[in-house]
């Protein structure tokens, strides 16, 4: 089971959309707490809409919500782009996650890899990605934020202190982090008040 900051984007969906909120009884809830009898996959995070309807998996949850509130683009290929970039997004989180779960040598190896270039080689390509629309200064698809924003906001979000990542290298990606979280009120709120966690 991944840890609670592998659901970032779930809160940012729900934050952005009044009618959503997290961690009360409302039409939609998160659910972290440990009710593993009642989750589909004795697992979290898992999503209840109207009591009846659960559903586990990150990024499942995440297009439910994107899609549901409107956050996957226009037409069938924003939303084939918004899935790509959110794959991706759990790929770079993945490569990460190898550098702090496992044995020591795995550990090392993976942390070795990490800062050597995979860190940078991802970031690279999303920079890329993100520069094919309106020369990177807009959103990763289309003109409005979707999903595949909040999820690199988040990741953007994650390293931005990190002392060997230049982010000098990705002012692309920096200047979306940028609008996506000072731009948008209930964003801005939730990561103020989110909790302080590992990573």
């Amino acid at each position: 089971m991944y840890p609670y900051e592998s659901t970032e984007p779930l809160p940012l969906i729900g934050n952005f959309q009044t009618v959503v909120k997290f961690g009360d009884e409302k039409m939609i809830s998160l659910i972290f707490d440990v009710l593993f009898i009642s989750t589909p996959f004795g697992q979290v995070p898992m999503l209840t809409v109207d009591d009846d309807f659960k559903l586990a998996q990150s990024l499942t949850i995440a297009r439910f919500l994107a899609k549901r509130f409107g956050f996957m683009g226009k037409d069938e290929f924003d939303e084939a782009r918004c899935n790509m970039i959110l794959e991706c997004s759990d790929e770079f989180q993945e490569a990460f996650l190898k550098t702090v779960y496992g044995d020591e040598a795995s550990k090392n190896a993976a942390k070795e890899k990490w800062e050597g270039s995979q860190r940078d080689e991802f970031l690279e390509k999303f920079e890329k990605l993100l520069s094919t629309n309106k020369n990177g200064d807009g959103f990763f698809v289309g003109d409005e934020i979707t999903v595949a924003d909040m999820a690199l906001c988040y990741l953007t979000d994650c390293f931005a202190n990190q002392s060997s990542l230049d982010w000098g290298k990705f002012p692309k990606l920096t200047g979306l982090r940028d609008r996506v979280e000072k731009d948008n009120t209930k964003i801005a709120e939730w990561l103020a008040k989110r909790p302080v966690t590992r990573f």
